[in-house]
């Protein structure tokens, strides 16, 4: 697995070390597998905690409007895809969160939204990790033909929750 530099190697070492914390133990309180949550990090960021993406197409998505309060909705930041599990803004405050959208670049709390987000996918698809990656990227499972619309996105997680796994093995 190749490592990018962002601040300083010892800079982080220390946040990488942060980061496997928030993953293990999110990972147990929403009882999430952990080579998931790694996976989905790997593939939405690749491990850049500064990672961001507009999501202009949101503006129109009622389901997505509702989660947002009226003066969220002025604000384009609101339909931005956060950090290193590129967790939406809305899905997040879907999920109880009540910060800004820029606390969501903090480790603590992407992975702490993104991981209760899978879990919620989770217990909807019960237990069908295809879903739930599909799902996780494109909001449902949709497919075409027997393969989901977003078939080389699921391909992508369940390749790199391989590689963890080999990695760590």
């Amino acid at each position: 697995m190749t490592k990018t530099i962002y601040i300083s190697a010892d800079t982080d070492n220390l946040l990488q070390k942060k980061v496997f914390h928030y993953e293990l133990f999110y990972s147990k309180k929403y009882n999430v597998p952990i080579l998931l949550i790694q996976a989905i990090i790997k593939t939405e960021s690749l491990n850049n905690i500064f990672a961001i993406r507009f999501e202009k197409h949101l503006k129109t998505k009622k389901w997505y409007n509702r989660s947002l309060l009226k003066t969220h909705k002025k604000d384009e930041f609101a339909y931005c895809s956060y950090g290193l599990m590129q967790i939406l803004f809305g899905t997040a405050r879907s999920h109880g969160y009540r910060g800004t959208p820029f606390m969501l670049y903090q480790p603590k709390y992407n992975i702490k939204y993104g991981t209760k987000y899978l879990s919620f996918l989770l217990k909807r698809y019960k237990g069908n990790i295809d879903d739930v990656i599909s799902s996780y990227n494109q909001g449902t499972p949709r497919k075409k033909n027997g393969k989901y619309l977003n078939q080389p996105y699921v391909n992508k997680v369940k390749k790199a929750m391989k590689l963890v796994f080999n990695f760590k093995n």
